[in-house]
Parts: structure tokens; C-alpha cells; sequence
């Protein structure tokens, strides 16, 4: 792809590659089909949140369309940024707190219901050694995710970024996407960034998820 990607007042990225996975129009999901592939490609255990499966997905559309400009190295750094994070498995963990005493509730839902699950196994499944991080909140999601990502290169801290930044379909997510614009049906999107050589043109947006998106994903098939 390799096209000059400039958000707000920040530096400008190069964005090497880009993929995405969304839902299916009739069910709201993304496909049992693309789920089940990605279970096995990456041998990805029952354990692991859908949250986990859907980004691997989305990391490998960006794969198959980036090619050679997609190199994983010590020095990538990984950001994951989500609203809700794995809220299937959070909800798990949660109704079995109210169903069993705290000792008897399941240690594998507890393992994978922290927001920082899904970055351990992307990392895992990639072989990534730098940095990791995860992003949550409302207001300003998909600003510090790119605020983060531009720190890690402005300072020397990462060559490269894969960025991953997604919601799921869940019945948490469908009683609270009517209430806000922060939580977007499911969808996610996986950015691989570079520190930009030059200013240019390129993509110019602000911060806001579904402009970029559509620049990215829309505008520039």
C-alpha cells in the first residue's frame, strides 16, 4: 500500500498495509466461517475470546494484501485498542462470579477477560517481542490509539506499529450502541505503520474512526 496517512496535528505515518473483517449484513457478525478458519490457521484454543479470533482475522486480511512490505521484527510494536474488549469472555467470567462461589468459577474465563488478553495472543500468534499495549475507554479511543502509535515511532521505541482497533457483537455492546456513537457494530481493523519519510499529501482525516475508515477501506481500494 505504502500511502502517507495524516491524522489531525500529528506526524504523518507511512501505512504500509491495512486489512479489515465485518460483520455479515444478515446476522451482524462476522462469519462462523472466518472464525472457524482462523481457529485452526493459528491453533487458537477454546479458551480464547472471539475478541482474540476476529482481530488474528483482520491481521490476516492485512497480511494477504500487504505482502512483502509486512515484515515482523523485535522492534514491532503491537497496539490493541477496544471499547468493550473480549465481552464474551468477560461476561462469562462475570455470570459465573454470580452463579458459583469465587473459588469455583472457571480459570480460563478469567484468564481471557482482561482487555490485555487478546494483545498476549496476537502477540503469541505472530511472534512478536516488542512493546504491547492495550487501549480502552469512550471518549477518545481511536485518538490515543494513534497518539500511542505515533509516540512508539516518533521516539525510536518501534520501527513498525500493528495497530488493531475493533468491537464485538455482544449483548453488552447491543444495549449500549444505541446510547453512544463510540461503539461501532462489529468490526475490525488492523493498521500496519511506519514513521512516514516525507509529509505528502496522502490521506488526510481527523480523528474520528468511521472517516478514516472509509478513506482507508472506501476510498482507496
Amino acid at each position: 500500500m505504502g500511502m502517507i496517512l495524516k491524522i489531525g496535528e500529528l506526524p504523518p505515518f507511512e501505512l504500509a498495509a491495512s486489512g479489515r473483517v465485518t460483520a455479515d449484513p444478515e446476522t451482524g457478525r462476522i462469519s462462523a466461517a472466518v472464525r472457524r478458519q482462523i481457529r485452526k490457521k493459528y491453533a487458537q484454543s477454546a479458551r480464547a475470546s472471539d475478541f482474540q479470533i476476529i482481530s488474528l482475522a483482520a491481521v490476516e486480511d492485512m497480511l494477504a494484501k500487504g505482502g512483502a512490505d509486512i515484515v515482523f521484527t523485535p522492534r514491532t510494536a503491537l497496539v490493541v485498542a477496544s471499547v468493550l474488549g473480549p465481552q464474551d469472555k468477560i461476561s462469562g467470567f462475570q455470570n459465573d462470579l454470580l452463579d458459583y462461589p469465587e473459588e469455583d468459577v472457571m480459570a480460563g474465563l478469567f484468564s481471557h477477560s482482561v482487555h490485555n488478553a487478546p494483545a498476549g495472543g496476537i502477540s503469541m500468534a505472530f511472534g512478536l517481542t516488542g512493546p504491547s499495549f492495550s487501549v480502552t475507554g469512550m471518549d477518545r479511543l481511536f485518538e490515543e490509539a494513534f497518539r500511542l502509535s505515533s509516540s512508539l515511532l516518533q521516539t525510536g521505541e518501534a520501527e513498525t506499529v500493528l495497530l488493531i482497533t475493533g468491537e464485538m457483537k455482544t449483548p453488552v455492546a447491543d444495549v449500549l450502541r444505541p446510547l453512544t456513537d463510540r461503539i461501532p457494530g462489529e468490526d475490525i481493523c488492523a493498521f500496519f505503520l511506519k514513521k512516514a519519510a516525507g509529509s505528502g499529501d496522502g490521506i488526510r482525516a481527523e480523528f474520528d474512526a468511521a472517516s478514516i475508515k472509509t478513506k482507508i477501506f472506501t476510498e482507496n481500494v
